[in-house]
């Protein structure tokens, strides 16, 4: 084991400080002896891979007599340190008969440079304003006041802003909220609301040093939020100037598109409160809100776009069935007349609103090239991103991957409407990199502990690389239904337990709305491909969920099925005509490698099909 000591870095909630012995959380820190602070260490770096007692003594203390008892009890005092934490969880897996193995995922400094590069430039992530108010109405405050600080940051060129708010019940270290979003500072706070007056109390961190770069603190009536936010913004930017290749700017106003009007933003805060709750009852209360907001202030662009997501999102989850497709149609036109900038591209929008609009696979992959080409400010990273969905249907499957790696490492990327963080692991996935997709699910997971659709992708490939434990840990904490029951059905396909599969297939079917692509995966595990190429068109051809579905079905048939059930799928007559009618045949595969290759210059990828057409495909 090298002398010097390792970076800081996050082990569940705790912060690991090597250089000093310490482990911190929001609330405590301890101190741990030598000994054990060397294994805490020696366990992060395996990464998850199992130790055995053999490896402890020989890599931590050869060369010294230590038996074995000692090293139980170095498990044990270790164990009890980090139980400290009151989270009740597994951090030190006893692997029987083999050795140890730390269960919690493990985020470095270097792990943020995937994300975050290693060039100038800053980083924020921002927590919601922890409520110190005795009334818990007011929790949307906490959520929308530093949203709207947000908003504004992402304004400033150079400056990547991360929303931290999925773990704002989660009481974390600042640091470890910097390191599980590759942000290299961390914006906290809290609130206290007293009659008409708002007091706020900020602070901006440092990631690596800790320290505090900034704090304010603001004692106002709350109809003075609009110059409290511009403030903060500015004050905020200021502070990361250093590192931001632009002029420090003098004040930040983005209201040209926003309202003057306190009960307008009132309602509209209310709005995107309620927007994150994801049931058919919040999208509901959003839907109201936005309309408040909007009859208050008729030009409010973003109450125009927020009305269009609430819209399209009730259609997306709860099919929300023509009346919500007009409403968004209607506020999405809105938000565009009154000048609002979207995070994606109009085209993409009205491409989700009108989908016959959609051009097939080919057209798609050429716009996107010519995109990339010829950069549009108003496309920034997106193109890459289009391309991530367009070229698996091609066959390219390792050229995707590193297309959404790309992407990431854009300067123009917005995190915000993209599903790329959900994509990116099952990229790794469909081209055999298991390990590092689970990894990449962890880093998920730990960003938002309480989404169902990480912990079933991550079990789905704890079952295919025959990780059952750790597969039924993530099943444990499914308590959607939907989630629950494929799940199981991959579990006990990957323990060839044909009985159970059919078990849980047939609950899928039992259930309202199941997601076509669960029965597209169970009918395959049974052997029935048919059905399962019937739901696949469907899913394909008259889903109204993103902008194009063939890519990223394959993708993740590629990421979950054994490679001999894709080779039938993807023979049947049935493919080859979705194929066809996609416009993807043996010539334009060939002639989007070419085109692909003719930017290389630009994007440094060079490509080569991994996913060949099947036999027999039109030249």
């Amino acid at each position: 084991m090298a002398e010097d000591k390792p970076a800081t870095f996050a082990v569940g909630d705790w912060l690991v400080e090597p250089d000093l012995n310490r482990i911190s959380t929001a609330t405590e820190s301890i101190y741990l002896r030598k000994q054990l602070m060397d294994m805490l260490v020696y366990l992060a770096e395996q990464q998850g891979r199992v130790t055995t007692l053999e490896s402890l003594h020989d890599d931590l203390w050869r060369g010294k007599v230590v038996t074995s008892g000692t090293i139980y009890s170095c498990i044990a005092d270790l164990r009890q340190a980090l139980a400290r934490d009151g989270r009740q969880l597994d951090y030190i897996e006893t692997i029987p008969k083999t050795g140890y193995r730390l269960a919690s995922p493990v985020v470095t400094k270097s792990a943020r440079a995937n994300h975050d590069g290693a060039g100038p430039g800053a980083s924020l992530a921002i927590l919601p304003l922890t409520n110190r108010s005795a009334d818990p109405q007011i929790e949307y405050l906490c959520e929308g006041i530093v949203e709207e600080v947000l908003y504004r940051l992402k304004q400033i060129p150079g400056l990547r802003v991360f929303s931290a708010f999925t773990l704002k019940e989660e009481r974390l270290d600042p640091r470890v909220v910097g390191l599980r979003f590759a942000a290299r500072t961390v914006l906290s706070g809290s609130l206290r609301k007293s009659g008409d007056r708002l007091r706020l109390t900020l602070r901006l961190d440092d990631v690596d040093s800790g320290e505090s770069i900034w704090t304010d603190r603001y004692d106002q009536p709350i109809s003075d939020v609009f110059e409290i936010q511009d403030s903060v913004a500015t004050q905020i930017a200021r502070a990361l100037s250093p590192a931001l290749a632009i002029e420090t700017p003098k004040q930040i106003d983005t209201r040209t598109t926003e309202s003057t009007s306190f009960a307008a933003l009132n309602a509209f805060l209310l709005g995107k409160h309620a927007l994150s709750g994801m049931t058919a009852e919040s999208f509901d209360d959003a839907i109201r809100y936005f309309q408040q907001a909007i009859a208050m202030d008729p030009t409010f662009a973003r109450a125009h776009y927020r009305l269009y997501l609430a819209c399209h999102m009730s259609r997306r989850y709860h099919a929300g069935g023509q009346e919500r497709l007009e409403m968004a149609r209607s506020a999405a036109a809105n938000a565009r007349k009154y000048g609002f900038r979207p995070p994606v591209p109009w085209i993409h929008i009205d491409r989700r609103l009108y989908r016959e609009s959609l051009p097939d696979a080919r057209n798609l992959a050429l716009e996107a090239i010519e995109k990339i080409r010829n950069h549009d400010p108003e496309w920034g990273a997106f193109a890459y991103e289009q391309l991530t969905w367009v070229l698996p249907a091609f066959g390219f499957f390792v050229a995707t991957r590193d297309f959404a790696k790309h992407m990431f490492d854009s300067p123009w990327h917005n995190f915000e409407d993209s599903d790329a963080d959900e994509e990116l692991p099952n990229y790794y996935a469909a081209i055999g990199e298991f390990s590092e997709a689970i990894r990449l699910w962890s880093s998920e997971i730990q960003k938002d502990p309480r989404c169902p659709l990480f912990r079933y992708e991550r079990s789905v490939l704890y079952s295919r690389t025959g990780q059952f434990h750790y597969a039924e840990r993530d099943i444990e904490t499914l308590d959607d239904d939907q989630f629950s029951y494929i799940a199981k059905a991959f579990y006990h396909f990957w323990r060839q337990q044909p009985e159970s599969v059919r078990e849980y297939h047939d609950k899928l079917r039992s259930l309202k709305n199941s997601h076509r692509s669960f029965l597209v995966y169970t009918h395959c595990m049974l052997g029935e491909m048919d059905q399962s190429l019937q739901h696949y068109v469907k899913a394909v051809s008259f889903r109204p969920i993103s902008f194009i579905d063939f890519g990223p079905l394959r993708v993740m048939c590629r990421a979950k099925l054994p490679g001999s059930l894709i080779e039938s799928m993807e023979q049947h007559p049935a493919f080859r005509d979705l194929l066809a009618r996609q416009g993807i045949t043996a010539g334009s595969q060939a002639e989007l490698m070419e085109r692909l290759n003719e930017i290389a210059a630009i994007t440094g990828i060079i490509v080569t099909p991994d996913g060949l057409l099947p036999a027999g495909s039109p030249a």
